[in-house]
């Protein structure tokens, strides 16, 4: 796959870059592993959406490894869909200009489902949450932390009125 980035996708946006001008996201994929990313991401931020649901088992522990199971299917379900394309798009999509050139930032699996799952929370008028103890949103070292609270907190101020 990485090959078919390189060769392909690459000289597509570089002959024909209008055509990406109102992509959402892109998916990479050999009908088996498929990996998502955005149009100004480099191969090694093109991530397997590896669950449709936190208990889920992982098809792909290793990032560089082939998948034990096919993820193209857990993919298109879990991104493709009109809903969650939709909330994809208009929650867990931002831009950071924080550098020479601004990025488009698409939220990972774990993002995108740790993020909904503390808005479930939020919204079930839990009395632990309304005492200020929405709980804890655990990730490891470099998963995007700082990305997955912008995202929470972008789907809060677009989705819950105050």
């Amino acid at each position: 796959m990485k090959a078919a980035f390189d060769d392909n996708y690459t000289d597509y946006k570089d002959t024909i870059p209008h055509l990406f001008h109102y992509n959402a996201l892109v998916i990479v994929s050999n009908g088996l592993d498929a990996r998502f990313g955005s149009i100004t991401s480099s191969w090694d931020h093109f991530y397997r959406w590896k669950r449709l649901n936190e208990d889920d088992s992982d098809p792909a522990p290793k990032h560089d490894e082939p998948p034990l199971t096919p993820t193209l299917p857990i993919l298109l379900r879990g991104m493709c869909n009109k809903r969650e394309l939709l909330d994809i798009v208009e929650n867990f999509t931002l831009f950071d200009a924080s550098s020479e050139h601004t990025v488009k930032v698409l939220a990972r699996n774990h993002q995108y489902i740790g993020g909904n799952k503390a808005i479930t929370k939020l919204i079930s008028g839990d009395v632990d949450v309304l005492a200020g103890k929405l709980g804890v949103f655990w990730h490891t070292q470099g998963s995007g932390k700082s990305y997955s609270m912008v995202f929470f907190c972008q789907k809060v101020h677009r989705k819950i009125s105050a």
